[in-house]
Order: structure tokens, then C-alpha cells, then sequence
């Protein structure tokens, strides 16, 4: 099961990639690119089937005079009390959108596609054994399931721009597949050359 589940995620990995290449070496030739930043982001999340939370990741982006081009990699966690396992997933999505800048305030929109992977917990109750023998410490776990699926992400944000290599703001950004509808609100810290 492991196997397949590596072959399917490089399979996509592999068809995201071509699809980077091909992005940014488009906009490298059509356009100049204006800026290249780093973002860092964090907050919680929840997810409409199941519950709430901690997301954390990073973003890569190159913008031009209005559009920006962007690499997203999020680490999601439930925080899953009485119900073991914890769901848990990544996912890596490539965005386009636009910007408008007002004064030393950033306004961004953005949408794109991606790879969603994760486990599912199921409704199937399972007892799992302590391995040193004592009968005592027996529990009871869901059994859950692995999945990678595409996915459709969005996001809005808005930063602060105190220089032209620092900003600071929130995002709200969601994530819809055949398996997990997501939105999260996060604080963002962006590095590099944010502004001219």
C-alpha cells in the first residue's frame, strides 16, 4: 500500500513539476519579474468534515508588474482529542493571481491547482495491543486510510509593506478535493524583494 501510495504522489509530483517549469520559464521570457519572495505562514484550520487544527507552510513567488506566480507548500494537523489517529495532511498547489498595492498595503488574490495527501480516519473501531503483553494498557484506535487527491486552492491576503524586503499580514486561503474542503486563516511574514 505504501508503494502505491509513493508511486501515485510522484506520478503527481512529476506532472507539477513540468507544470513549474513551464510557468516560470514563461514568465521569465514574456515578462520581467518585479519581485521574488519567501513567506512563512501559520494558523489554524478547519476542515467542514471533520474538525479543527494547526496549519503551518511556506510560499515561494515571483511577481510581475500586477500578477503573481506562487508555490505553496502547507503541513496540516487535526488536533484530535479521543480520536486516534490524528488526521494529518500536505499539500503543495500551484497559484496565479493579481495584486494591487496601496501605499505600503498589499492586496492579493490568487487560485490554482495542487496535490492533497493525508490519511482519512474511518468510522472502523480497531483494538491494538500493548507489544510488552499487559492486558491493561489494550486500546482502541479508528483505523484510517491514506489518499492523495487533486486539489483546487484559493487564497486572499492582505500585508503590510513597512520596506521593500519585509511585509507582514493575513491570509485566508482554502482547499477543495474529492476528499477535504479546507480553509484556514493564517498570519504570514513575507522576505525578499517584496516591493520596488
Amino acid at each position: 500500500m505504501k508503494n502505491t501510495f509513493l508511486k501515485r504522489f510522484n506520478r503527481y509530483g512529476s506532472l507539477i513539476t513540468l507544470v513549474l517549469i513551464t510557468v516560470f520559464s514563461q514568465v521569465s521570457y514574456a515578462q520581467s519579474i518585479k519581485g521574488i519572495s519567501l513567506t512563512m505562514k501559520t494558523g489554524p484550520f478547519d476542515d467542514i468534515n471533520q474538525g479543527l487544527g494547526l496549519t503551518a507552510g511556506i510560499q515561494m513567488s515571483a511577481n510581475t508588474e500586477r500578477t503573481v506566480y506562487s508555490v505553496d507548500y502547507l503541513g496540516l494537523s487535526e488536533i484530535a482529542i479521543n480520536r486516534d489517529p490524528a488526521e494529518k495532511y500536505k499539500q503543495v498547489a500551484l497559484m496565479i493571481g493579481r495584486f494591487k498595492d496601496t501605499g505600503k498595503i498589499r492586496f492579493t488574490y490568487q487560485g490554482g491547482v495542487g496535490i492533497i495527501q493525508g490519511n482519512d480516519r474511518t468510522d472502523v473501531i480497531s483494538k491494538h495491543f500493548d507489544p510488552n503483553g499487559d492486558s491493561w494498557y489494550d486500546s482502541f484506535k479508528y483505523e484510517s486510510e491514506d489518499f492523495t487527491s487533486i486539489s483546487f486552492s484559493g487564497s486572499f491576503s492582505i500585508h503590510y509593506m513597512p520596506t521593500k524586503w519585509f511585509s507582514i499580514g493575513g491570509d485566508l486561503q482554502t482547499s477543495i478535493s474529492s476528499r477535504k474542503i479546507l480553509y484556514m486563516p493564517m498570519l504570514s511574514v513575507s522576505f525578499g524583494m517584496i516591493r520596488e
